[in-house]
């Protein structure tokens, strides 16, 4: 993969200073999607997708299964444990063979900023927290490949100012909802109101996942997912979080007298804690 500029965001947070965006070029992706990266998140991965993928199963069982941004591999192993026979899986070269938690995956180096048309149809695509990883002049293409790859997709991207590595195209799940649309495909919010509250599934993955699928395709009854979905009580709106995150973004940017003048404060005060325990 070419090497892509990383931005620098705020440790606590994960915003991106606006100052800062496009401006500082820190890694390459390969340096920071290492061993150590995918070990972080295999086992949250694991869980997430025992419980997500045990929802869909029940309704819908895929034989073969693609997984765009498939990291080791571990929604694919859940997938296999499920009955699921044909397993393909996509992500970028610094991916190891030997990483991945299933034998029996076919691992395929990918470049998602420029994805390669897959000439198999699968029963099943799936694409998780990937697609803010790929510019917004590719965003388009990347949904038109998915789409092409199968009839039922289970997708989530990182919504605006979530934070995270290399994510350049953050958005609101209406803007992938209208991408998916463009391709002929309805969005059904089957999962969240039912994994809300799981604390064994990944907090990004239960605010984010959708399942799409083809309005051409019989393989599943737009008015049985349409049942499924369960109203989610505690949403922000959109205005309401950008105008917060804005204007933290403002502060960080230009800060005030009051909290230069704060953040000194504590820092002489956790200074002299420590430098009290030391004496003791």
């Amino acid at each position: 993969m070419v090497s892509t500029t990383l931005l620098c965001c705020d440790p606590v947070s994960g915003l991106v200073p606006p100052n800062l965006t496009g401006e500082l070029m820190v890694d390459t992706v390969q340096q920071k999607y290492n061993r150590h990266f995918y070990d972080d998140i295999t086992d949250t991965s694991v869980l997430s997708a025992d419980v997500i993928l045990r929802i869909l199963y029940e309704i819908y069982q895929p034989r073969s299964v693609i997984d765009v941004g498939c990291g080791k591999g571990s929604w694919l192993a859940v997938a296999e444990s499920l009955g699921s026979t044909t397993l393909v899986g996509l992500d970028g070269n610094w991916i190891e063979r030997e990483q991945l938690l299933s034998k029996n995956i076919q691992f395929i180096p990918s470049d998602f900023e420029d994805l390669p048309d897959l000439n198999e149809k699968y029963d099943l695509c799936i694409s998780l927290e990937v697609a803010e990883h790929v510019s917004e002049r590719n965003a388009r293409s990347f949904i038109e490949r998915l789409c092409k790859a199968s009839d039922v997709i289970l997708f989530s991207a990182a919504i605006a100012y979530q934070g995270g590595t290399h994510h350049v195209n953050e958005q609101w799940q209406s803007y992938w909802l209208a991408l998916f649309r463009d391709n002929g495909y309805a969005g059904f919010d089957i999962f969240r109101g039912h994994i809300w509250n799981d604390e064994t599934v990944a907090w990004w993955f239960r605010q984010n996942v959708y399942l799409y699928v083809n309005q051409k395709s019989h393989v599943l009854d737009s008015a049985q997912l349409k049942k499924l979905e369960k109203t989610i009580p505690d949403i922000v709106h959109p205005r309401n979080y950008e105008i917060k995150v804005n204007r933290f973004q403002q502060l960080l940017k230009e800060p005030t007298l009051k909290i230069c003048l704060q953040c000194m404060r504590y820092y002489l005060v956790a200074r002299v804690k420590r430098l009290l325990r030391g004496s003791n």
